[in-house]
């Protein structure tokens, strides 16, 4: 369902005032939804590609209060796995190749490095 009204307050200016939206807000290719006073976030589609910007001067930061930040391929294919107080996955294909842990970084066809160290 397209966006038809957002609250009493309505839209003044291009800018959504009131505090509840009751549905999705749709956009079509290369419009933006920025956030911030000098449109610093901005989320779009420009028709090939999805994008989260940070158009400012700042940094993007992911946070997460749950046990990690995961980087997916549709539903089930891992990309990357960043672990809350723990390690580093990364796959290639589904597959863990690489992680990190306390102790250094493994590696999938079992080499480990850990302090200066590589062992095979």
């Amino acid at each position: 369902m397209a966006l038809t009204q957002i609250s009493t307050d309505g839209i003044k200016n291009g800018t959504i005032t009131g505090s509840d939206l009751a549905t999705n807000v749709d956009l079509v290719d290369d419009q933006k939804l920025r956030l911030g006073t000098g449109n610093d976030l901005q989320i779009y589609h420009n028709g090939l590609h999805s994008n989260i910007e940070d158009a400012g001067t700042g940094v993007l930061i992911l946070k997460s209060n749950g046990t990690g930040i995961h980087l997916q391929k549709g539903d089930t294919e891992s990309l990357a796995k960043f672990l809350t107080d723990g390690g580093v996955e990364l796959f290639y294909d589904n597959t863990k190749r690489l992680e990190t842990d306390a102790d250094g970084v493994k590696l999938s066809n079992g080499r480990f490095y850990s302090a200066g160290t590589f062992a095979f």
